[in-house]
């Protein structure tokens, strides 16, 4: 679906879809006006594609290590918000190219983040859907107030496909949001299979930081190309991810 996209930014348009889709309140034809966008260090505003959301890290000599292009999703009319007890179903068709970076350990890309301050202070954020050493996947944790990463890593996060530049996958993904580690869970399906149920997210330490930060009253759903590079140099070619809503909610 997203051939064309990739293949150059000169005229980003994918092929039509073989059977007519009908008209979505999420397409972003419907809201591009309306989006709140959020870029940084030379990524590119996002553009819509006949429904589909463009996200470019465009090629430059000596780029800064992390690089952003996003928006914050809505439906319809209004944000796609959650808080404690919320659940929040994210789902989308995507597709990557993102070169030798999306095949590195040293590299990340989020592709979608449930983000919101913490008493005031913006932190990693409880769950994320990333692209890291050649692996679609979930991740959270790094932002528990407890978070320490030599003491007490909180941090987790759960493969759930090998993913290759230029493939499409479609990416169910439903999160009961809870502080508490008893209520909060993650569920994923990918291409319609099941890969993880109503799984509460552990630490590699053992630590339960849930799904929703203590302290952390409402996070918001956002997609787009938020990447960067720890210790390698970043990349100095352009860099695209293609997301088309297919639903998005919170309540």
């Amino acid at each position: 679906m997203f051939t064309a996209v990739l293949a150059g930014c000169a005229a980003p348009a994918p092929p039509p879809d073989p059977e007519p889709r009908p008209p979505l309140s999420l397409e972003c034809t419907k809201t591009q006006d309306e989006v709140e966008t959020v870029t940084e260090n030379g990524a590119s505003q996002p553009i819509c594609v006949r429904g589909a959301w463009v996200f470019i890290a465009p090629a430059l000599e000596n780029p800064q290590r992390m690089r952003r292009s996003e928006i914050f999703l809505r439906n319809g009319s209004e944000p796609v918000t959650g808080r404690e007890g919320s659940v929040i179903v994210h789902d989308v068709e995507l597709s990557v190219r993102l070169g030798e970076s999306g095949a590195s350990d040293d590299a990340w890309h989020v592709l979608w983040q449930l983000h919101g301050p913490t008493d005031g202070q913006w932190r990693p954020p409880p769950v994320a859907l990333h692209v890291r050493n050649g692996r679609l996947g979930l991740s959270g944790g790094a932002g528990h107030p407890n978070h320490s990463w030599k003491q007490a890593n909180h941090e987790w996060s759960k493969p759930l496909i090998p993913i290759s530049d230029g493939e499409t996958h479609r990416v169910r993904i439903v999160v009961v949001l809870s502080s508490d580690p008893r209520k909060g869970s993650v569920s994923a399906s990918v291409d319609g299979r099941s890969v993880l149920e109503q799984w509460r997210p552990r630490s590699p330490d053992g630590y339960t930081p849930g799904t929703l930060y203590p302290g952390q009253h409402q996070v918001s759903s956002r997609i787009g190309l938020y990447r960067g590079s720890q210790s390698e140099t970043p990349p100095e070619y352009e860099q695209i991810v293609v997301q088309r809503v297919l639903e998005a909610t919170g309540h």
